[in-house]
């Protein structure tokens, strides 16, 4: 009766070892993100469906291979070098690439995320890697970054038309109050008369600039630095 007991634990263990497997199996395979597992040196142990998209063939033609039988060297090297700083680390290892797809020739931007893989005892035994496309996310900060750049764009041309706004205002006082000194001038007898020239030269400057600020509507460094240039 033992005997037997204990072999109906077994089995039982078994059993349930066998489900948790399947379970962790279909978990990987339905998961959106590409999942590997290689060894220390780089040889593929397994994948998901998701990775066989990305080389092209299925996990059987996968596994036993490495990177150079798949991509071209540089980005090979690339995956190597970023497989052994994974494997040098006792904390998650995480990097940005952009990678083509065999299966159909699009590209993602992958947020890839390697760990190293222990056994039981602690040692090193590969690396687990997994890739989560952050294609959209990209191009929605992107697009965010376009538009807050626009907004600060369309902020600073509100200020300059503001400024603009009030150095005419206060041009045009200016330009007011040298005009009634000149009428008050012209009605003195001993008043230089080359001042008053000078006064006519510099009223009319400043009836030009007032009137150049006053048909601005459209701000821009180029037509501001127009605006006030010498004619």
């Amino acid at each position: 009766m033992i005997i037997l007991r204990l072999h109906i634990d077994a089995v039982e263990r078994e059993s349930k070892l066998d489900l948790e497997h399947q379970q962790l199996h279909t978990l990987i395979c339905t998961l959106p993100d590409l999942i590997w597992l290689k060894d220390v040196d780089g040889v593929y142990l397994t994948c998901n469906p998701r990775f066989e998209q990305f080389f092209g063939v299925p996990v059987a033609n996968i596994i036993g291979k490495k990177d150079y039988d798949f991509v071209d060297k540089n980005l090979a090297d690339f995956f190597r070098e970023k497989d052994l700083l994974a494997m040098s680390k006792s904390s998650p290892s995480v990097n940005e690439e952009a990678v083509t797809f065999a299966v159909d020739g699009h590209t993602e931007l992958l947020e890839t995320t390697k760990t190293q893989m222990l056994d039981s005892n602690g040692k090193l035994i590969g690396v687990l890697g997994l890739g989560h496309d952050i294609t959209q996310r990209k191009n929605n900060e992107e697009q965010l970054r376009e538009l807050n750049e626009k907004l600060r764009e369309h902020e600073k041309r509100e200020i300059y038309l503001s400024t603009v706004q009030a150095s005419q205002h206060i041009l045009n006082n200016l330009l007011n109050q040298l005009q009634l000194f000149k009428m008050e001038a012209e009605e003195s007898t001993d008043f230089d008369k080359d001042v008053l020239k000078l006064f006519d030269a510099v009223l009319h400057e400043a009836g030009g600039l007032v009137l150049n600020l006053s048909t601005v509507t459209h701000i821009t460094k180029d037509n501001i630095k127009s605006s006030v240039a010498p004619r």
